[in-house]
């Protein structure tokens, strides 16, 4: 379970801060430097200068207490970062788990004689997001910056931003150009759906607010076109959140966005995300579940090395995060591409039979064909005709795996996938069973 850790800001004074790693310091620091007041700062400045062993837990006890604080403060400052998931506490990997709508069934009291114990099989998906970034951020302090910094109290201050301002303005911004990408990568990839909007002018440009007013309002019922793994999910207007470039705000207006989705200007800016641009997929903006992103933070670790032979201090901060996407969250993209399908093919049976044993499973997929700069979701649905197993043990699930029960009674079966963002592109294959 990932929790969500409190931002802490840095409210001490220069001399709490002095007497803060001083408590926790061994004796010998200690006995060496005193209780900090304004009256004995150079007293203070001269040992820790002076004497290296204290010198190095001073610095050690810094970075530990003070810093880590800041980092973990600022961490959560990226424009994406109230779609993160927080700390991800044990493990390296998350599964998410999605079950499908169950069926209807017809009344029948005679049926129920012979059904009653028939089995229902759960379509029930996973998904695992794991563990795919470890980086880590460097910075040293010379110890001439170190005699600098403690000539003033203020000087402190200078001395942590010395330490932290790159690693964590590094991190910040690597954080967030990677969840960009991962938009990039769906798109490219085929994983994300799409509307194709014209391109934006002044005199469009309502009509492109409308076509995200419509959308939002869809997305608010049960339907299988918003998400890679095309099941039946929907996304409550609470949950939806909207990725939006600058230059469409910037075109449109926040007030008109705020007006079309009868909000608050307040409540439009917690509901919107401003990014630069989206310019790399020609899109204005993404509408999404907030629980699309699967980013999570495993490890945020500062680490000191003092180095003798430089008289400098190397600090490294160790960021480990789960960077993933929900394929059972709902997210569509405004792009002024025209995305078309040309024609899907299943796989592994690519002539269009395909033999199985009874008792087996097989996981089918399928291979799209789409225009010349078209990036159309791949999402299909499945379905499985010619089964004939009173205890249901033949199905396809969403994901297109094929159970087929070992009871089962006829030889073939016909096991169809259709696009779901063009329903006018399917494919069937025959399945022999032996």
């Amino acid at each position: 379970m990932a929790t969500v850790p409190k931002a802490v800001k840095l409210t001490s004074s220069p001399q709490d801060i002095y007497n803060n790693i001083r408590q926790y310091a061994s004796l010998d620091y200690q006995n060496r430097v005193p209780v900090a007041t304004q009256n004995n700062l150079a007293q203070i400045s001269n040992t820790l200068l002076n004497y290296a062993p204290a010198r190095n837990e001073f610095l050690s006890g810094l970075i530990n207490r003070i810093g880590l604080t800041l980092v973990i403060d600022k961490s959560y400052r990226n424009p994406l970062r109230s779609l993160k998931k927080g700390f991800l506490d044990y493990g390296e990997t998350v599964q998410e788990i999605q079950t499908n709508l169950a069926k209807a069934h017809e009344y029948d009291p005679e049926l129920a004689e012979t059904t009653l114990f028939k089995r229902e099989i759960p379509d029930t998906s996973a998904a695992y997001h794991t563990l795919n970034s470890q980086l880590y951020y460097k910075q040293t302090v010379q110890y001439e910056s170190l005699r600098l910094a403690l000539l003033s109290w203020d000087g402190i201050y200078s001395l942590i931003d010395s330490i932290i301002q790159s690693m964590y303005n590094g991190m910040e911004q690597d954080e967030y150009l990677t969840m960009k990408q991962l938009v990039t990568q769906m798109y490219n990839d085929y994983e994300l759906a799409s509307i194709t909007v014209p391109e934006l002018s002044a005199d469009n440009a309502r009509a492109t607010v409308a076509s995200i007013k419509a959308l939002s309002n869809k997305m608010r019922f049960m339907s299988n076109s918003y998400n890679s793994a095309g099941v039946q999910t929907h996304t409550p207007i609470e949950d939806q959140v909207m990725l939006v470039s600058a230059d469409f705000e910037a075109t449109v207006g926040a007030e008109v966005l705020a007006t079309s989705f009868n909000l608050g200007f307040v409540d439009y800016d917690a509901r919107r995300i401003l990014v630069d641009d989206l310019s790399d997929i020609n899109g204005y903006c993404l509408l999404m579940d907030k629980n699309w992103f699967q980013v999570y933070d495993k490890l945020i670790d500062m680490g000191d090395v003092r180095n003798p032979q430089g008289i400098n201090y190397n600090y490294i901060l160790n960021v480990w995060k789960i960077y993933s996407i929900s394929p059972f969250s709902n997210a569509v993209l405004l792009t002024t591409d025209t995305n078309a399908i040309t024609s899907i093919a299943i796989t592994p049976a690519t002539t269009g039979n395909y033999t199985m044993a009874k008792g087996n499973s097989q996981q089918f997929s399928i291979t799209m064909t789409a225009t010349d700069s078209s990036h159309p979701s791949k999402a299909v649905t499945w379905s499985l005709t010619g089964a004939n197993d009173l205890s249901s043990g033949t199905y396809v699930t969403s994901t297109g795996l094929v159970v087929v029960s070992q009871h089962e009674t006829n030889t073939t079966l016909t096991l169809t996938s259709t696009s779901i963002f063009d329903s006018t592109k399917t494919n069937s294959i025959t399945i022999t069973l032996s």
